[in-house]
């Protein structure tokens, strides 16, 4: 009996001090918790204690555009208008190679060597060509020059001067086979006219029959004309020659091209007339680079042997990239995107900033094995850091665009950021939240 009295005294004892106990902490929550005051009031905060590693940022209320986007898993590559593979161009044994990955090249500096039997026998033609070209370049010469002294030979003949002074006026200028034609005919000219005359001055006097005097008439006409046939007649021979010359010339000028550009076409660059003559070894050629910019790769080695096509050095200016990214099909509806738009570029995972691409272009048809559509941009890469083959992410936008709401807030580095609402506490402990 006074057992079961003594258990049921504890059992009101434990109620009663529960009751005193959530009485009290309920009276402490109430004192405790933040109550809204007027910015004027007398209890409006004036100064708060913070503890240590506690900060209080306040941020201005804005209404700013907001564009939900897609992140588009993309990877960079070479700028394909900035990308030059550099081939074999004939069967050929490489000799050297002057540059490794990594070097940073110039347009036109040699970076490799290779003989090639092909290049010897496009060479030794070039040098026929040329020798060609230079029979053919004098031989148009000296007809243009026999030309002009013949039409000046014909010009002095019809001043009718003395065959002696003809003779010693010319006699030092190229006239070639005209001269002995012309020469001739003009001193058979020159004699039936002196016979002429004296014919008409005997008959004058009547120690000349008249047919005597009409034969010498007839032989000066005879020989005139005959002189004045033949002046045409050298001309034209003289023309014809000259212009038979210039086609030659002109002939012998197209074959050389011809085969200049088919051997530069080789090479990949031209090569000078005093290079090509002055080259001890006609096979020994080298391949220059195309463009300016980095090796970035390089296909072969000394003593290999290469046929055309066979890719020697892969270079690269890779200061501007192309980032290519795939937008699936289902997205392709709400997206927004066009040709010069520029979009955010991140590189997740990495240290690198984001930056900003511009698109190139978009593709004209989805991939038929991802049901993807492409999507090329270009980047600014001056400092060469981005290398080509990285993962990326473009921010595609998608759907339309909204506005969004920034209120004012006061952050004190809590982990759940909510927002924190202060009052005066004399003993300068910071509410709870």
């Amino acid at each position: 009996m006074r057992a079961r009295w003594f258990t049921g005294a504890l059992v009101v004892g434990a109620f009663a001090s529960g009751v005193l106990l959530g009485g009290w902490s309920w009276s402490w929550f109430w004192n405790a918790s933040p109550q809204a005051v007027e910015p004027n009031s007398p209890e409006a905060p004036t100064t708060v204690s913070l503890p240590a590693g506690v900060t209080i940022s306040l941020a201005e209320a804005r209404v700013a555009p907001w564009q939900p986007t897609r992140r588009v898993p993309a990877r960079t590559d070479y700028d394909q208008t900035r990308r030059v593979e550099v081939p074999a161009t004939a069967n050929a044994i490489v000799l050297k190679m002057l540059v490794q990955p990594g070097d940073a090249v110039k347009l036109g500096q040699a970076i490799a060597q290779l003989s090639s039997a092909e290049v010897a026998t496009m060479r030794s033609e070039l040098l026929l060509r040329d020798e060609e070209l230079a029979l053919a370049e004098q031989q148009l010469q000296w007809a243009d020059l026999i030309y002009g002294n013949t039409m000046k030979l014909i010009a002095a003949m019809r001043n009718q001067p003395d065959v002696k002074q003809l003779e010693t006026d010319f006699r030092d200028i190229p006239l070639g086979q005209s001269r002995e034609k012309l020469m001739a005919a003009y001193a058979r000219w020159q004699a039936a006219r002196q016979l002429a005359e004296a014919a008409r001055s005997l008959a004058e006097d009547r120690a000349l029959t008249r047919p005597t005097q009409v034969e010498r008439e007839l032989e000066l006409h005879t020989a005139t004309a005959a002189l004045w046939g033949l002046c045409e007649e050298v001309e034209f021979q003289l023309k014809q020659a000259r212009n038979q010359a210039l086609v030659a010339r002109n002939e012998a000028q197209r074959r050389r091209d011809s085969a200049r550009r088919r051997l530069a076409t080789v090479l990949g660059y031209e090569e000078s007339p005093a290079d090509t003559q002055a080259a001890q070894d006609l096979s020994l050629f080298e391949v220059r680079a195309p463009t300016a910019g980095t090796v970035e790769r390089r296909y072969k080695a000394p003593a290999e042997r290469v046929a055309p096509g066979d890719p020697l050095f892969l270079i690269a200016d890779t200061r501007r990239l192309w980032v290519r990214a795939e937008l699936r099909e289902q997205d392709w509806w709400s997206a927004q995107v066009e040709a010069g738009q520029h979009l955010k570029v991140a590189f997740p995972g990495q240290t690198q900033e984001p930056t900003s691409g511009r698109v190139v272009f978009v593709g004209r048809e989805a991939s038929a094995a991802s049901r993807a559509i492409p999507i090329v941009l270009e980047i600014e890469n001056p400092d060469g850091h981005i290398r080509p083959g990285m993962f990326a992410e473009v921010h595609i936008p998608v759907g339309a665009a909204a506005t969004a709401h920034s209120n004012t807030r006061v952050g004190c580095g809590v982990p759940s950021r909510q927002d924190v609402r202060l009052r005066k506490n004399p003993g300068g402990r910071l509410p709870a939240p």
